[in-house]
């Protein structure tokens, strides 16, 4: 009789009673998006990078590598590198139904990738400021750690699938860069564009590290970041003593793990000196 009661008070429709939440409910959405997990993964980095892609490849043109510095065929390495393992990687997934290994293309790939990363990085670090240079070298030295986990340990699997999807770090960075002017008008001026480089790479790196999976990702980013600050203010600090035109010297600046802003100081803080030295002498003689 209740029976009969209760189903009077259901709503009509093509899913009664929790058979209907079954089928239509939560676990159903799991259960699809579990199955179709590859093509969720690449709707996921189209949305991501497809707004991002005409910068991507304006940034590589000639003209805009050698206004930066850059030799095009590091940037262009770069490019065709990066984006062709993450897209590889996807495609094999979406064919394969399992996470894929790393093979000795993706190696391949990799190594081309970063070593152009180092490189483009390695140039601009001059005119970097101390927090987003050591977060960039910590992100970097995460990266290869993953990667080589993964080789190691019989190509795992699972810790390739986080070095790929670490891969959005890049694009996350550049949402953070555009995005937080949208949340703080203060980052809008130019004079904070090196705080709000700084803020975007924290953040970003954070996020991508938190999304790709990595085992004690933010606590280890965090701790090599101040590890490589320190480090770099103590190179500096050994290196203001050095000649210019010494060796090991410009082996270092060249890598660009130093505190350049340290330098810079120094640099001033001679100059200064000097300026004063000279005219003190000038004013003995005058006297």
């Amino acid at each position: 009789m209740s029976a009969a009661v209760n189903s009077t008070k259901m709503p009509s429709g093509p899913s009664p009673g929790a058979e209907g939440l079954q089928i239509y409910g939560l676990p159903y959405l799991q259960s699809a998006l579990t199955r179709y997990r590859p093509e969720a993964d690449i709707l996921f980095c189209i949305a991501l990078y497809s707004p991002l892609l005409a910068q991507t490849f304006a940034y590589s043109s000639p003209k805009f590598t050698r206004a930066r510095g850059y030799t095009y065929l590091t940037v262009v390495v770069h490019v065709l590198s990066s984006l062709p393992l993450v897209i590889r990687y996807h495609a094999r997934h979406a064919i394969l139904r399992v996470w894929p290994s790393p093979d000795t293309t993706d190696l391949a790939l990799f190594a081309a990738s970063i070593l152009t990363s180092f490189r483009i990085e390695a140039r601009r670090a001059g005119n970097q400021r101390a927090a987003y240079r050591a977060s960039f070298h910590a992100g970097f030295l995460m990266f290869l750690g993953v990667f080589a986990a993964s080789w190691v340990r019989g190509r795992d699997p699972g810790l390739f699938r986080v070095t790929v999807t670490l891969f959005n770090w890049f694009a996350w960075f550049r949402w953070a860069v555009r995005m937080l002017p949208v949340v703080d008008p203060r980052f809008r001026r130019v004079k904070d564009f090196g705080v709000r480089m700084e803020v975007g790479l924290l953040l970003s790196l954070s996020l991508a590290l938190s999304l790709a999976g990595y085992p004690y990702g933010v606590p280890l980013q965090l701790g090599l970041t101040s590890i490589f600050m320190l480090a770099e203010r103590a190179i500096a600090k050994v290196l203001s003593s050095y000649p210019d035109n010494n060796l090991f010297k410009k082996v270092v600046l060249t890598s660009g793990y130093v505190d350049f802003e340290y330098l810079k100081e120094q640099a001033r803080q001679s100059t200064t000196d000097s300026k004063a030295a000279v005219e003190e002498n000038g004013t003995k003689v005058d006297m």
